[in-house]
């Protein structure tokens, strides 16, 4: 299967390399500079990913239920929504982290609790992201007429 999603991928791995840098780097003025860095990156991703889940949810979808109504992608609209909140979730961690502009008040801790919050919404990117290429993309190859 085609990789469509292949930008959000390496974006996230951008994501989950920065902070494993602040993490692991033994200069602490640093340390928030990587953080910032690898929020920034994933505040991108997401603007980027919102346009395209926007595409998909008023454009593509209903059209694909209308000309293959046996297929059953609801799952798809509840993903978004639960990748929605764990989106959320990853922005709070970022904020925990960065709310101080003093990189000696980071903990190891805090910097632990991001990388598990990325690595988790990473995981369940990621597999939604498999499942809608597994799904809709036989869907746009067919011969059927979707677009016109």
């Amino acid at each position: 299967m085609p990789p469509y999603h292949i930008h959000y991928r390496e974006e996230m791995q951008k994501v989950v390399k920065y902070v494993l840098d602040a993490y692991n780097t033994t200069h602490p003025t640093f340390l928030l500079e990587k953080v910032k860095h690898a929020e920034n990156c994933y505040r991108g991703s997401m603007r980027g990913l919102h346009g395209h889940v926007q595409i998909e949810e008023y454009a593509c979808f209903p059209l694909y239920q209308r000309v293959f109504p046996e297929v059953d992608i609801a799952f798809l609209w509840e993903d978004h929504e639960e990748l929605h909140t764990s989106e959320e979730k990853v922005y709070d961690a970022f904020r925990k982290v960065t709310s101080s502009d003093d990189d000696s008040v980071v903990s190891r801790e805090e910097l632990m609790v991001l990388m598990k919050v990325i690595v988790d919404f990473d995981d369940q990117l990621m597999t939604h992201l498999g499942e809608e290429e597994e799904v809709v993309v036989p869907m746009s190859l067919t011969e059927k007429q979707i677009w016109f």
